[in-house]
């Protein structure tokens, strides 16, 4: 059945329906003492209490909807803007460090060396696993580091470059899970500082 065969179904229904009621309210208006018009009257209020109370009702609920829904909207947008924030900044500071390094190559007089930006990169990037809970990967580069720093005493960097590299290290997720942590303090800690 099409949409206009449906409507015209139910509109025939109606119509029948009223005037069913119709015929039968004036052909037998009072039978022993029951008033089929103050029934049909009865009946035909209580529906349209019901459905006002109804329509009030899907109002008040619609409102409660909207406002839900406005407040989830307002977290999300702040959601997006700081992720979109740090990833701005994050790729300001990355483009930083690639001019930094380039500098080094081309001038050999970049005041942090390329030993700096390799302990810098490789402690961030154990930070960054560990956010995600990636802790083999966590592992693996501890390995990697601990294996390439062989003597950490012969570079030289800023007191307050090691204290950046404890911050980052600080702030590794579930340390316990990453095999030689302490060896990671030790390397740090065993730098050479530079006046």
């Amino acid at each position: 059945m099409s949409k206009v065969e449906r409507i015209i179904i139910w509109s025939a229904i109606a119509v029948s329906l009223i005037m069913s009621v119709a015929a039968l309210c004036r052909s037998l208006p009072c039978v022993v003492g029951v008033d089929y018009m103050g029934v049909i009257i009865g009946i035909l209020s209580l529906l349209v209490t019901v459905l006002i109370g109804w329509n009030i009702y899907s109002v008040v609920d619609f409102n409660k909807k909207k406002e839900e829904l406005i407040a989830q909207e307002q977290i999300v947008k702040s959601l997006v803007l700081q992720i979109s924030n740090g990833m701005t900044a994050n790729a300001g500071v990355t483009e930083q460090s690639f001019a930094s390094i380039y500098l080094y190559l081309i001038t050999k007089e970049e005041p942090l060396s390329l030993a700096y930006w390799y302990l810098n990169h490789a402690l961030f990037a154990i930070l960054r696993y560990s956010e995600i809970e990636r802790y083999d990967v966590c592992n693996a580069l501890t390995d990697a580091l601990i294996s390439t720093v062989t003597e950490p005493s012969k570079i030289a960097v800023r007191k307050e470059r090691i204290t950046e590299f404890l911050q980052i290290l600080s702030k590794i997720q579930d340390k316990g899970r990453i095999d030689r942590y302490t060896e990671l303090v030790r390397i740090v800690s065993s730098l050479k500082v530079r006046q």
